[in-house]
C-alpha cells in the first residue's frame, strides 16, 4: 500500500471559537468550501445533527463526509468518501490552536493507496495540499469579510474571437492575486484613456498563463484591449493580441481569493469532462464586465474562459446547455 500525508496550516485573525463554529455546522460549508462553490450544480444533503453531508454535482461528482469525532476549540476528525467520478476513501483531521494573534488551524489529509494506483501519487498529493489551503484562505476571507459572496455559472462552449491588448505581465502569489491585479489596472487604464478617448472604461482582462500549484504562484497579463496595436509602448508593458478560438465560459460573480471559476474548469479537467488545448499559452482568459477597478469588491463579475481542442465533442454534449 501507498500513502499520501498531507498536512497545512494557515493562520486566522478571529478568535478559535468563532472560526470552530464554522466548520462544526456543513450547513456553512456550501459558503466557502470551494468544492461546493465551484459547482452550481451541486446538491448537498446535510443531517439533522449537521455532522454528515453528502453531495452530487456535475463538475465535483459524487460522495459524503462524516464528522466522527471531535475536541470543542481543540480537534475534529471526518471520513471522506467519494464514489464519482473516482473513488477515494480517506481521513482529515483539523486542528486549532489558539494564539496572540488569533487561531492556528492544521489540516491533515490521510490516503492509502493500492499499489495499482501508485503512478501518479506526487501528482495527486500536491494537488491535495492545493486544495486544503485554497480551502483555508477561502474559510478565512468569507469569517473577516462577514460572509464574502462568490457565485458561478456554466454557461458552455461558444466561439470566441481574439482581441489585441496592451498589458503587464507578471509572476504573482496565489493569494494575493486581486491585490497586484488592482494595482495593475490602475496603471494601465489611465495611462491608455490618456492617449485614446473611451466613451467608457476600456474592456479590462486577465491572461492566465499558467497556475503553479507547487510554488503557490500565477504567471499572468493584466491586459487592456486596444483598437489596434499601440505604437509607442511603455517600457514596463507587453502588447499582443489573443487567438480567435473555442472556448468553455463560466460566468463568476463575487470576491474570491483565486478565482472560483479557474477551479470549476480545473476539476472539469482533473475528471476529463473538458478537453482543454493546452497549446495556446494559457490556462484561461477572464474578462471583467464591470468596473475591474473593483475587483476587491464582492460584486465584481467577469467571464472566465478556457480554450477547447476542436476534437472537444463530449464538452459541447455536456455543458453547452448549462
Amino acid at each position: 500500500m501507498a500513502e499520501i500525508e498531507v498536512f497545512e496550516e494557515f493562520p486566522f485573525r478571529i478568535y478559535v471559537d468563532d472560526v470552530f463554529a464554522q466548520f462544526c455546522d456543513f450547513e456553512n460549508w456550501k459558503n466557502w468550501m470551494p468544492w461546493f462553490v465551484s459547482d452550481p450544480t451541486a446538491e448537498m444533503e446535510v443531517s439533522k445533527d449537521k455532522t454528515h453531508v453528502k453531495w452530487k454535482g456535475r463538475v465535483i461528482g459524487e460522495g459524503e463526509l462524516k464528522r466522527v469525532s471531535m475536541i470543542q476549540n481543540l480537534s475534529m476528525e471526518f471520513e471522506i468518501s467519494i464514489t464519482h467520478p473516482k473513488p477515494i476513501n480517506a481521513k482529515i483531521e483539523l486542528k486549532f490552536s489558539q494564539n496572540s494573534f488569533g487561531t492556528m488551524v492544521g489540516c491533515g489529509y490521510y490516503e492509502k493507496l493500492p499499489f495499482f494506483k501508485w503512478r501518479g501519487i506526487e501528482q495527486r498529493a500536491k494537488e491535495i495540499t492545493f486544495d486544503i489551503k485554497r480551502g483555508l484562505v477561502s474559510v478565512n476571507e468569507y469569517l473577516q469579510r462577514d460572509g464574502a459572496k462568490s457565485t458561478i455559472e456554466l454557461t458552455g462552449v461558444q466561439q470566441r474571437e481574439g482581441v489585441r491588448y496592451m498589458g503587464i505581465e507578471r509572476k504573482v502569489p496565489f493569494f494575493q492575486l486581486q491585490a497586484h491585479i488592482k494595482r495593475d489596472f490602475e496603471r494601465l487604464i489611465p495611462y491608455i484613456r490618456k492617449r485614446i478617448k473611451y466613451p467608457e472604461l476600456p474592456v479590462a482582462f486577465v491572461i492566465y498563463h499558467e497556475w503553479n500549484k507547487e510554488t503557490y504562484e500565477v504567471h499572468l497579463t493584466s491586459c487592456v484591449r486596444m483598437p489596434e496595436e499601440p505604437e509607442d509602448a511603455p517600457h514596463w508593458a507587453v502588447s499582443g493580441r489573443t487567438n480567435d478560438s473555442r472556448v468553455f465560459t463560466v460566468k463568476h460573480q463575487g470576491r474570491s481569493n483565486i478565482t472560483n471559476a479557474w477551479r470549476a474548469v480545473d476539476y472539469l479537467d482533473r475528471m476529463d469532462l473538458l478537453d482543454v488545448d493546452k497549446s495556446t499559452g494559457y490556462a484561461g482568459i477572464e474578462f471583467f464586465t464591470n468596473g475591474p477597478l473593483d475587483i476587491l469588491d464582492d460584486d465584481i463579475e467577469s467571464d472566465f474562459i478556457v480554450p477547447l481542442n476542436a476534437v472537444n465533442v463530449l464538452s459541447e454534449k455536456e455543458y453547452v446547455t448549462i
